[in-house]
């Protein structure tokens, strides 16, 4: 391939503060003058970059995409390297995500809006037909109360994206029916339950009141073809995950399973095509809302903690936004979910000890508790586990049928119980985050928000419930549920902070709502993340959420873009100016680089 090399400044981004004087611009445009003469013949250009236009799109989704041609690279076409990052105008919030190759000449890549209004973009590659492409796109509110937007973890707890900066609390349950809708056993198999099946298996999953369908990928032909990522199989997963975001749920994918069944990556974990997949997923699936993605089963047999970690991060920093990633039985720092291979966990409070082990990362029990699975997970004790998982405090599980012993169907004898806890909490949206165990306030089991203004009790059994609502600021509704029964509210009234003694009609499993639970969302900073997890172009904890980058402070140059001074030091800007721009010429790496709003040479 034959690269030009030439002076680009207009595609060069400087900073969003223009010079305070006509001065300090002037001595700004000498310098970047001076600056082209000295380093601009380093910075490899292409005569084909192209101002892709104006573009909109709705918050969190459907996606937008844009396509480049290609027609001069060299190679194997799935390992050119080519970044795109995204700059919110208003908040200063970038997202960075990676072309992927999509068939004959085509480089396709994707952006999903975190923040309303005007952003930008800019395209950046050794390869120049894929460099210097602009354009710029604008977000509006999204009126499908269903498009919510990336699962994210807020402590140890999930949630969803709801609007720019704000979520609601999640209950993930993850629903499998391997026998019915098979997805590991072959790559036929996978690909015709996503093509040709995969609605009637979302009507199973709402069926019986779960809300992620799960698909296992897992076999390294049905992810690769002679090393390469299978774009077919890729379409299928992205169409299945568009499908079911559009109906409220969403898709959790194992990507592989274990080395006896040969269920492992090509040539190796973590080797040169496995990275290159790991790219493909980053780059095709990272902007698409409504995923997550688990590393497989029986992972003590071949797989570590440092290779788990070396995957997840390695895909964090492709992503540009925020995917829920775990490993069963791994629980490294670079993985977002604490996740457990138990399976004969039923007791309550060990469900409560192992949620509150590592108080900043959401947990999942991902061993699958499948219906009859060693003979206890009936109707009965499935509705019961699924409870008590909730009442911990938002502990996450894995359930459905195998596809052997007769366990691969029909669905659950009583699915109504199930649709009724979805309905109590996520219809109703009763599960708080924040919420914590307060065994003291009843004889079954109960949560209390931080604020004492919302709490859920649950018994089982039972024709009564003590009920607790010392120290609650005021007087609060509250609602009684039949949970064996079709979902149906039971007015108790209001209930002053004091003891209270609950009479059931009749002898159940009763949950007790108490308080206002139509109320604001949890605010969980900037843009959009995991409070917990390290992401794209953000940091571990706090308001650094993964995939965003934190608001500058007055006088922070982020690294990269100086503040051009005024008037009163001409010679501080001269400097600055030279300096900013060898330093922004010499840079090729988009992940290091700051995309700003406007350049001097615009005026």
């Amino acid at each position: 391939m034959t690269r030009v090399y030439v002076m680009k400044l207009r595609a060069i981004p400087v900073c969003s503060q223009r010079p305070n004087s006509s001065a300090g611009c002037s001595l700004l445009l000498r310098a970047w003058a001076l600056a082209a003469a000295f380093c601009g013949g380093l910075y490899p250009s292409s005569a084909n970059a192209d101002d892709l236009g104006d573009t909109s799109a709705m918050l969190f989704a459907p996606y937008a995409e844009w396509e480049v041609r290609n027609s001069t690279t060299s190679g194997n076409p799935y390992d050119v390297v080519a970044s795109v990052t995204f700059s919110h105008e208003a908040s200063g919030e970038e997202r960075s995500t990676e072309m992927f190759f999509a068939g004959d000449d085509t480089w396709k890549f994707r952006f999903s809006g975190t923040q309303l209004g005007a952003w930008t973009f800019t395209t950046t590659s050794d390869d120049p037909e894929l460099s210097g492409h602009t354009g710029r796109i604008t977000v509006t509110d999204n009126p499908d109360g269903n498009r919510t937007g990336f699962l994210i973890a807020v402590d140890n707890q999930y949630a969803v994206q709801v609007a720019p900066g704000e979520a609601r609390g999640y209950l993930l349950n993850i629903y499998m029916s391997e026998g019915r809708f098979p997805t590991a056993t072959s790559a036929s198999d996978f690909l015709d339950t996503t093509r040709n099946r995969f609605d009637d298996y979302l009507d199973e999953v709402e069926l019986n009141g779960f809300n992620v369908v799960f698909l296992h990928p897992a076999r390294p032909e049905t992810w690769t073809d002679s090393g390469n990522p299978r774009r077919d199989v890729f379409q299928a997963i992205e169409n299945a995950i568009v499908s079911a975001h559009a109906r409220g749920l969403r898709v959790h994918l194992w990507a592989w399973g274990d080395a006896a069944r040969g269920w492992v990556p090509p040539n190796g974990i973590n080797s040169r095509e496995d990275r290159r997949l790991q790219r493909y997923i980053a780059a095709r699936l990272g902007p698409i809302a409504g995923w997550t993605m688990g590393y497989g089963f029986d992972l003590h047999e071949w797989v570590s903690e440092a290779q788990t970690q070396s995957w997840a991060e390695f895909m964090h920093e492709r992503m540009g936004w925020a995917h829920l990633l775990w490993a069963r039985d791994r629980s490294n720092a670079g993985l977002d979910v604490v996740s457990y291979p138990s399976f004969n966990v039923r007791d309550y409070d060990r469900v409560v000890r192992d949620l509150q082990s590592d108080p900043q990362r959401p947990h999942l029990y991902e061993e699958r508790h499948t219906y009859r699975r060693n003979g206890d997970l009936d109707m009965d004790g499935t509705r019961g586990f699924l409870w008590n998982l909730a009442m911990a405090g938002g502990m996450g599980g894995f359930w459905g049928f195998f596809a052997r012993g007769g366990d691969e169907g029909p669905p659950y004898p009583n699915p109504e119980q199930l649709q009724t806890h979805s309905t109590f909490w996520h219809t109703q949206g009763r599960f708080v985050l924040g919420m914590e165990p307060a065994p003291d306030r009843t004889d079954g089991v109960a949560l209390e928000s931080l604020d004492s203004m919302q709490f859920v009790f649950y018994g089982t059994n039972t024709n009564s419930l003590r009920i607790d609502l010392s120290g609650a600021p005021e007087a609060l509704p509250a609602v009684a549920v039949d949970t064996l029964r079709d979902y149906e509210e039971i007015a108790i009234g209001e209930l002053r902070p004091e003891m209270h003694t609950w009479d059931a009609p009749r002898t159940s499993d009763w949950a007790i709502a108490v308080g206002d639970f139509d109320v604001a969302p949890t605010i969980v900073g900037p843009g959009s993340g995991s409070s917990g997890s390290p992401g794209n172009g953000g940091s571990s904890g706090g308001s650094g959420m993964p995939g965003t980058t934190a608001s500058m402070e007055d006088g922070d140059t982020g690294g990269g873009c100086a503040t051009a001074p005024g008037s009163g030091a001409p010679v501080q800007t001269f400097w600055i100016g030279l300096l900013y721009a060898c330093a922004s010429l010499l840079r090729r790496s988009s992940s290091d680089r700051k995309r700003c709003d406007s350049s001097v040479f615009d005026r």
